[in-house]
């Protein structure tokens, strides 16, 4: 569940997160998902994604101590989605290739 990121996993179909990414000319504008809100399972997705990331990239990251507290006093059931503005604005400009630039740097 590799792109699964902070998601909940399809309880019909486990191939299949609970997220979508909106993309515009081929920049991603918007991502939105259905926050896993399992302690035990976003403690072992973490532990297993940083693993990766030490394995490929030899780098780890601190354990988000703050969401894992959250969890475990309750957060309820949520989703949302996240519209990178800066990135409409320039699509909408006619500016997408500051974006472009910037990313290939």
């Amino acid at each position: 569940h590799h792109l699964a990121a902070l998601s909940k996993i399809s309880d019909r179909d486990p191939r299949i997160c609970q997220r979508f990414e909106l993309y515009c000319l081929g920049v991603e504008i918007a991502n939105c998902f259905h926050e896993l809100t399992d302690l035990e399972k976003q403690i072992k997705r973490f532990e297993l994604q940083n693993k990766q990331k030490k394995d490929l990239y030899n780098y780890q990251l601190a354990a988000p101590e703050l969401l894992f507290q959250s969890l475990k006093n309750g957060l309820p059931n949520s989703c949302g989605i996240a519209l990178g503005v800066d990135r409409l604005l320039q699509l909408l400009l006619g500016q997408e290739e500051l974006f472009y630039d910037y990313c290939l740097k």
